[in-house]
């Protein structure tokens, strides 16, 4: 692969070399010491100018909310979101009412105090206040001199994969002023020279962004302003998934870009002073940027691999889950589109059962045997009317779902790929090549691949970056058993997705199970690994769907440890048709011995519902074989 010549830096070339650690301390050094110290700079220069906003002179009793804020000149303009200086004023004994909501145009500026504790407080004048965009522009009175502030960046210069900084203050009414810091890297992109409505006109970055840093300026590792941090995306909508279609990037950090700023306050006085012209080139890239390189030209050549697609459906997807006592609630749910990898050139799919299914039943097994059929994922699959995938290319394709497979939370599709026509030129799809299995170890880094923008596919992916945390014990009750847990962020918009190495090869499939137990974009998201789906990918190929393998049994508990001992023999389920009784010791499967029904469950890996095993069973102190088919958890 022919590289640029400006990431052949130290690191840079240790990354792509497919070490992710540096082997002599001489090196680390030279090289990670050198991103700390950028790293360091940046912060330096955003921590002073950045401030917490709130309300002046509101009475006590009125209920006031803090923003963050960015100072963007000596002379003390400062930016924040469109909802600085919100309170509530509720009369005494009142239910609330929209029209309690008020917001102040006299804004108390804190800033921060770097040598200890507390702050000093400015009065501040709104200037210019748009809900819409979630940005006011505001000019404290009598700023104090040495005034830091900070000096505005360019973000249609900035790459997916680059590094950038949020910073805020979620604790705005405390006493600590000093404001804290989230690093990540830029996630998403706008297109450039386009005026694009809806969830596409801004930044989103992986950096964490907690309410509170809303208002907060974002920062480039030059310390820079690319953009100012805006929580205005619905997290739950309007309870209908599909009037909240910026659904999907909602637990990851919108951010209105710096240039977006430009353009609204272009016809104020105050612009040239707000945005002055830049006296010097924007500074070159060090280490970092070098870092940062390697992740975008990875998550481009990945891109070429995965693809997007939306499901028409009879119903919504629910995405109930378990609330206690046998009752559901109903999590708000983005329906697409949704992202997938490409594993064949004819046009064979992988995406996670995520996508197109509620997975709570799965991952809540026997626990919830009350849950209505309506929530399975039979019936959630039986809903689908229509798939349209979007290839790499930018063609649209039908498709149709091929199989499932619940033990891994995969579902494999075909798009239905068109011959070329005469004097054209087919397009010859690119899959991945997969990652060396020796070197996925808990520590390295992984790249989270999406494709949400359907036909809107934009020049970049969607990437978060993080680590490989853990692998799964293999013979777990869970369903991610097996699986490689991940910190890189994962939401609607990147579930199944690639997970990629830095060279950019395949991994495994980007997967969550269960929205409420582990979040989205929460640090727990999961990685298939493509060892587990090479295994059972022909079977899939071939049509065959997998169901958790079921005996139809309870295990004897003895003490607090479940045993091979059956207790309940479930009426029509399998182990009845083979004539196992309540009491019967399972003591071996096909020949290898078994004391645990976790040595059960390792013995039921690679099984299918339907297929035959040889029991050893143990009933009235005397061994005997049993044949069982396997049925299947619906």
């Amino acid at each position: 692969m022919k590289r640029p010549r400006r990431i052949l830096l130290p690191l840079a070339l240790l990354l792509l070399g497919g070490a992710v650690f540096l082997p002599a301390p001489a090196a680390a050094k030279g090289s990670l010491s050198k991103v700390e110290d950028e790293f360091e700079k940046a912060i330096q220069r955003v921590t002073p100018a950045t401030v917490v906003c709130r309300p002046w002179g509101v009475e006590a009793r009125k209920i006031r909310t803090g923003t963050s804020g960015v100072v963007m000149s000596r002379k003390g303009l400062v930016l924040s979101d469109g909802d600085v200086g919100l309170y509530f004023d509720i009369p005494k004994g009142e239910k609330f009412k929209t029209e309690h909501i008020k917001r102040a145009d006299l804004i108390e500026v804190r800033l921060p105090n770097l040598k200890g504790k507390g702050f000093r407080s400015y009065k501040a004048t709104v200037i210019k206040r748009d809900k819409d965009l979630d940005t006011t522009l505001m000019r404290m009175e009598k700023p104090p001199g040495g005034l830091k502030y900070l000096k505005a960046g360019n973000s249609d210069a900035l790459k997916v994969g680059d590094f950038a900084f949020a910073m805020g203050n979620s604790f705005g009414h405390a006493a600590e002023a000093p404001p804290t810091l989230t690093a990540g890297v830029i996630a998403s992109l706008p297109p450039k020279g386009t005026e694009t409505g809806g969830r596409y006109r801004y930044i989103y970055t992986s950096a964490a962004v907690n309410p509170g840093v809303n208002g907060g300026p974002l920062v480039d590792i030059h310390g820079h302003l690319v953009g100012t941090i805006s929580n205005s995306v619905p997290l739950v909508g309007s309870g209908k998934p599909q009037d909240a279609p910026e659904l999907a990037y909602a637990y990851m950090g919108k951010v209105i870009p710096v240039e977006r700023l430009k353009h609204h306050y272009a016809d104020l006085d105050e612009f040239a002073e707000l945005f002055p012209e830049p006296k010097a080139a924007e500074p070159k890239g060090g280490e970092t940027s070098a870092l940062a390189t390697v992740f975008h030209h990875t998550a481009r050549k990945a891109y070429r691999s995965v693809v997007s697609f939306k499901v028409k459906r009879k119903g919504q997807l629910s995405l109930a889950e378990p609330a206690g006592r046998g009752k559901l609630v109903n999590i708000p749910r983005y329906l697409g589109p949704v992202s997938g990898v490409l594993v064949s050139r004819d046009g064979y799919i992988l995406t996670s059962l995520y996508n197109v299914a509620n997975t709570a039943t799965l991952v809540h097994g026997q626990r919830w045997a009350t849950a209505p059929d309506t929530v399975k994922v039979k019936a959630c699959l039986e809903g689908i009317e229509k798939i349209t995938v979007y290839m790499p290319d930018g063609k649209a394709a039908p498709a149709t779902l091929v199989s499932h497979h619940q033990g891994l939370g995969l579902v494999l599709l075909k798009a239905e790929l068109k011959p070329a026509s005469a004097g054209e030129t087919m397009t010859s799809h690119e899959t991945m090549q997969p990652a060396d299995v020796a070197e996925m170890k808990a520590g390295r880094f992984v790249l989270a691949i999406g494709n949400p923008f359907g036909a809107k596919r934009l020049d970049d992916p969607l990437l978060t970056v993080g680590l490989l945390s853990k692998r799964h014990v293999t013979g777990s009750e869970h369903p991610w058993a097996s699986q490689w847990q991940t910190d890189a962020g994962v939401t609607d918009a990147n579930c199944g997705g690639a997970a990629v190495d830095l060279q950019g090869r395949l991994m495994g499939v980007v997967t969550l199970w269960s929205a409420t137990q582990h979040g989205r974009n929460s640090g727990i998201g999961f990685v298939i690994p493509w060892s587990e789906i090479q295994l059972v990918l022909p079977e899939m190929m071939r049509g065959r769907s997998y169901k958790p393998p079921f005996f139809g049994i309870t295990w004897k508990q003895l003490g607090t440890e479940l045993t091979t001992v059956l207790d309940k023999i479930l009426e029509g389920k399998a182990a009845e048709k083979a004539g196992l009784k309540s009491g019967d010791e399972i003591v071996k499967i096909n020949g290898d011995a078994v004391s645990t029904p976790g040595d059960v469950r390792n013995l039921l890996r690679g099984t299918w519902s339907g297929d035959t095993l040889l029991l050893t069973i143990r009933r009235g102190g005397k061994e005997q074989d049993v044949k069982i088919t396997l049925g299947a958890r619906e």
